[in-house]
């Protein structure tokens, strides 16, 4: 095809029979040229004194299209949430998931990328984006003696393993001294999840 995307190649060559030389626009002198650019290219064909120049050849190269993807929010998410990826502008799209949409809600750990085509069949792959979803911690309390007790008692609650916690009572240590009647809670954040 002399219409092709870049990248691609078209091989010309003579039609004449067995002449002395060749002489293309390009400035070889072969039998057949590779042409990779867009233009217009002719040969002159030499036989004895006499010489030939052919009419041009239109070669057309389409520029390939530039595919990329945008997270449209954070791509490290906690369980239950998701990120929307958007590929932009093109004719067709399809995504390493197999989805062809323009863009795409991931809610899983992985990396994600796209293959666009335009509208001339071109096509480029984008560099792929890594989604992280973490886990919802679980969230417990631990007392280490009754939570019923005398007036002047006190019991330790103990949150679960976590990276930074909030209790109920506006403390931010893994355990806490309970001394007063009430319901406690904590709250448990890890990797930047919390339940």
């Amino acid at each position: 095809p002399a219409e092709f995307c870049e990248g691609g190649s078209v091989t010309l060559s003579i039609s004449s029979d067995a002449p002395d030389a060749y002489l293309w626009s390009t400035g070889e002198s072969t039998p057949t040229i590779e042409v990779t650019t867009s233009g217009d290219y002719s040969v002159e064909l030499f036989k004895g004194t006499c010489s030939a120049i052919s009419d041009p050849v239109a070669i057309t190269v389409w520029e390939n299209p530039v595919a990329s993807v945008t997270p449209l929010s954070a791509t490290t998410l906690c369980e239950g949430e998701a990120v929307t990826l958007d590929a932009g502008a093109a004719s067709e799209y399809l995504w390493s998931t197999g989805e062809t949409t323009s863009s795409i809600d991931v809610d899983a750990t992985g990396s994600y990328s796209v293959t666009i085509t335009d509208v001339n069949g071109c096509t480029d792959i984008s560099n792929a984006v890594d989604v992280t979803v973490n886990p919802i911690p679980v969230a417990t309390i631990t007392p280490d003696g009754p939570t019923e007790f005398c007036e002047d008692g006190s019991v330790l609650l103990t949150a679960s393993a976590g990276d930074s916690y909030l209790w109920s009572t506006g403390e931010t240590t893994a355990s806490i001294s309970a001394s007063a009647a009430g319901s406690y809670n904590v709250e448990v954040t890890t990797l930047g999840c919390s339940a």
